[in-house]
């Protein structure tokens, strides 16, 4: 009966420190930021989640050559996703599953915790434009 007892326990151990974890590294919060060229603020939102990142074009002005870059906490290669052209006020959703290497490695959230978004793009003008966001 005690040995019951304490596997009941241990169960129960488990299952609260797991719960702790997942909640823990769950992070639905969005946090968005933008930093252009020209002094121009919001010109790209970035908006990430546990399952993607979004990205919207607020230049007020079709943007192409959109690079959205992960970077992965201890280094190791980014998780890129390119988007051709995004149009004024156009909104992307990208899964992280989406994100490949160079080397064509999936980005896998089971295994690789990002540490930060960037985000490139350029408009037909010669603006350039580029947000990094803490992943947090």
């Amino acid at each position: 009966m005690g040995l019951s007892l304490r596997r009941t326990r241990l169960v129960v151990l488990t299952v609260l420190v797991a719960g702790s974890f997942v909640s823990a590294c769950s992070d639905d919060e969005a946090t968005s930021g933008a930093v252009g060229t020209a002094g121009q603020s919001q010109s790209i939102v970035v908006t990430k989640s546990n399952r993607g990142v979004s990205v919207e074009n607020r230049a007020g002005r079709p943007v192409k050559d959109v690079q959205v870059a992960i970077r992965p906490v201890g280094g190791g290669p980014e998780f890129l996703q390119t988007v051709s052209t995004m149009d004024t006020g156009e909104r992307k959703d990208l899964a992280l599953a989406e994100f490949r290497t160079s080397d064509k490695v999936g980005l896998n959230a089971m295994f690789i915790r990002p540490k930060q978004v960037t985000v490139t793009a350029r408009d037909d003008q010669g603006t350039n434009y580029q947000v990094t966001v803490p992943w947090k």
